[in-house]
């Protein structure tokens, strides 16, 4: 019987340690991560890629401060070009709803995104909490501090390649548009907020970049990731391949819903795309 307490304490005791770790001490941590891909579909010199994903700004343990914390990290990183996945914006409720400060709190959030410094530039596509609060008010901030938006558009960048991203898959229209738009002899990075759109991008483009998932945000043992999309765990985190193109789906910074992480912590990824070797 003492051995059944002890155990059973012991247990409530790494319970504990678990909720207050998953609400206390990942949601602050950052993690650099280094990710090597090649690809067939690539050509020329290796491009250093900054994917950065759900900041969530206005949400718990996201305020501008923090937001100024990822843009350190992002030009610490070196990238040649950076790409925000969406979901700049946390929670579900329209601007003309919340109070004065905390608007204010996500437009100082969402300018600090404009000391992101990268030679090929930062551009950005639109997830589902950016709709919620008013995509406008998104796109007008981001294009205020010269981050393009690229909802099913597209723009070659130093005749090296042709990025293209989709408009959000939830409450948007996401098309090929801007990947059909890209000229053919250039290589294709795409750039969504859902991994789920993964699956409408033809073959033949060098690497596929999402967000959305929070790398499952909760990660239970045994349970594994769990996320909020139609793919679920074949593209809940990492390194993915669909329709032959090489994909990564970040965990991203912030939170929805339950404002807490376990064995998925925020991170920023650094992603050096070359060549695969013949």
């Amino acid at each position: 019987m003492h051995i059944i307490l002890r155990i059973g304490f012991i247990g409530i005791g790494l319970a504990i340690a678990c909720l207050l770790y998953g609400f206390f001490v990942e949601p602050k941590r950052l993690v650099m991560r280094e990710v090597a891909v090649s690809s067939k579909y690539w050509s020329g010199e290796p491009i250093r890629i900054g994917l950065m994903s759900d900041l969530h700004v206005g949400g718990r343990g996201v305020d501008a401060a923090r937001a100024r914390e990822v843009v350190a990290a992002l030009n610490a990183g070196n990238a040649d070009l950076v790409l925000l996945a969406g979901d700049f914006i946390n929670g579900h409720h329209k601007k003309a709803d919340r109070s004065t400060e905390e608007n204010a709190d996500i437009a100082a959030g969402l300018k600090a995104l404009g000391q992101i410094k990268a030679p090929m530039g930062t551009f950005a596509v639109i997830g589902n909490h950016d709709y919620l609060y008013g995509r406008y008010f998104v796109d007008q901030a981001l294009e205020a501090i010269d981050i393009p938006v690229l909802d099913n558009r597209h723009i070659t960048l130093s005749g090296r390649v042709c990025l293209f991203g989709t408009d959000d898959d939830t409450f948007g229209t996401p098309t090929m548009d801007g990947y059909a738009a890209c000229p053919p002899d250039l290589p294709k990075i795409g750039l969504m907020h859902s991994p789920d759109v993964f699956y409408n991008v033809p073959s033949g483009v060098a690497l596929t970049l999402a967000g959305h998932t929070h790398g499952g945000q909760i990660v239970l043992p045994f349970i594994g990731r769990q996320t909020p999309t139609h793919s679920g765990k074949a593209t809940a985190y990492g390194a993915v391949t669909v329709n032959d193109n090489p994909g990564f789906v970040t965990a991203g910074i912030g939170m929805s819903i339950l404002p807490a992480r376990f064995r998925a912590p925020p991170e920023i990824v650094f992603i050096t795309l070359s060549a695969e070797s013949r």
